[in-house]
Order: C-alpha cells, then structure tokens, then sequence
C-alpha cells in the first residue's frame, strides 16, 4: 500500500517536472516568436507611417501628415523629430497655437538650434506676441553666429534668414532703420558665401530691393545705385534693370536710365507703360 503510494508520488513528481519543462520551453521558444511578431508588424507600420507622413507632408496634406506624426512622437517619445514634425506641419496649416506648443517643446529639448527659434519667432508674430518673436530672432541670430564661426559654410544660411526675418519684422512695425541695419548684415554675409544656393538668392534680392528701395525714399541716390547694380548683376531681371535706370534718371543720366529702360522692356513688355516721370 505504501510502496503504491510512493509509485503514485514519484509519477505525479515526474508528470509535473514533466509539464513544467514543456511549460517553459514554450515560453523560450514558441513564446518568444510569438512576442516578437507583434514587434515586427509594430515596426513594419511605424515604417508605413513614416514613408506616409514624408508623402502627406510633400504633397500638403497637412492634416493627414499630423495624424502620422502624432503617431510616431507616441512610439518614438523619446525622439525630438516628430515634435519638430508636427511644429512645422501645424505651421503650414496655419494652425499658429498648436505650432508654438510643439516649437517650445522642440527647443526646450534642443535650445541650441537657430532654425527653431526663426520658425517660432514667425508663428509668434502670426499670434500677434512681437516682443516674443524679436527675442526668438536674436537668439537666432546669436546661435547662428556663434555657429557659423566654426562652420561658416553650413550656418552662413542660418544667419542670413535669422538676420531677414527680424528684418522684415521692423519693417512691418515701420522700423526702417533697424531693418536696413539687419538687412544690411544680410546683404554682407549672403556675398560672403560666393556662390549662392537658391533660399539665400531669394533673401538676397529681397534685402537689396528693399534697402535700394530705402536709399530713394532718402534721396541716397548714389547708395540706391549702388544696391541696384549688385541686383542687375546678381540676378538680372526687367524690374532691376527699370528700377536702376528709375535711379539714373533721378540721378538726371537720362542716357543710362534710357538704356535700361530698354532693356526692361525688352525683356517684359509690362514696363512700356511705365515711363520714368
């Protein structure tokens, strides 16, 4: 009766050493694939989110391009990108609130990016807060400089925007001579970089007409014609052909302005109804 009972023991022990070596074998093997799957499809769709954000993003879906990244910053919390992803997308869309939540969040995370700082200061002045957006262009600024210093070639862009927008943002307060200040430095950096990637072309002209511009309201005809000969041999177009020969004629060289005035025409015909007066 005992030695039954010893048997009925020992075979019990055994089937249940027996369930337990299956049990966790299940779990090292058949159950560790099973845990990985779902990392792998998780994976495969953060993937599919991505490719489908970069897509909604280029081709201004902005709304659809939100969702994805909302997406990603909760998969990926620890990575600043997405939240960089949603400041511009929200920016774009003009949705300039939202914008300026995810912009702050980016620099509290990453205070030493310029980039961020013109962005925010754009979206701040879009809000109204224009105290706020100077001080986001002068930390721009700052930052770029002290970039540029090291890398002069990779931030030269950097600054030259930094410099442009608190530019333009005196100039829509009526702070001209600020704004010529910035433009200005501007003007200075953007012929330092030689050769002229498209963005600090267009931020150049800008500066230049607007400075030109400036100098005739101020009867600086000299300095006027000198900002439009840099725009006529930097990117000759009909409007800095007229608008320099405008100034020869001011300047009272009608055979210059008239030369000029020709070759606007010329190029666009708009400006023969546009005689210098």
């Amino acid at each position: 009766m005992q030695k039954s009972r010893i048997a009925a023991g020992v075979k019990n022990t055994v089937l249940i050493a027996t369930a337990v070596f299956f049990l966790y074998g299940c779990k090292s093997a058949d159950f560790q694939a099973r845990r990985a799957k779902p990392a792998q499809v998780n994976e495969r769709y953060i993937e599919e989110r991505k490719s489908h954000a970069e897509h909604c993003f280029n081709t201004q879906h902005y709304s659809k391009a939100i969702r994805d990244y909302r997406i990603l910053a909760v998969a990926e919390p620890d990575s600043v990108e997405w939240q960089h992803s949603l400041a511009n997308a929200y920016r774009l869309k003009k949705d300039y609130k939202k914008a300026l939540h995810y912009y702050s969040i980016v620099i509290r995370k990453d205070s030493l990016e310029s980039m961020n700082y013109i962005f925010r200061g754009k979206v701040l002045e879009h809000l109204g807060m224009i105290e706020a957006a100077f001080d986001d262009y002068s930390n721009a600024i700052r930052l770029g400089t002290q970039k540029f210093e090291t890398d002069s070639s990779r931030f030269l862009p950097y600054c030259i925007f930094a410099y442009n927008s608190r530019a333009d943002a005196y100039q829509r307060m009526g702070n001209t001579l600020n704004a010529i200040e910035d433009y200005s430095q501007s003007i200075s950096l953007a012929k330092k970089s030689g050769g002229y990637g498209v963005l600090v072309s267009v931020w150049l002209y800008n500066a230049l007409s607007l400075r030109a511009s400036w100098h005739v309201s101020r009867k600086d005809y000299q300095k006027a014609l000198a900002d439009y000969t840099d725009l006529v041999t930097f990117d000759e177009s009909a409007r800095s052909r007229y608008e320099r020969g405008r100034v020869y004629f001011l300047m009272g060289d009608v055979l210059s302005a008239e030369q000029d005035f020709r070759k606007a025409v010329k190029m666009n015909s708009k400006y023969a109804k546009k005689p210098y007066k």
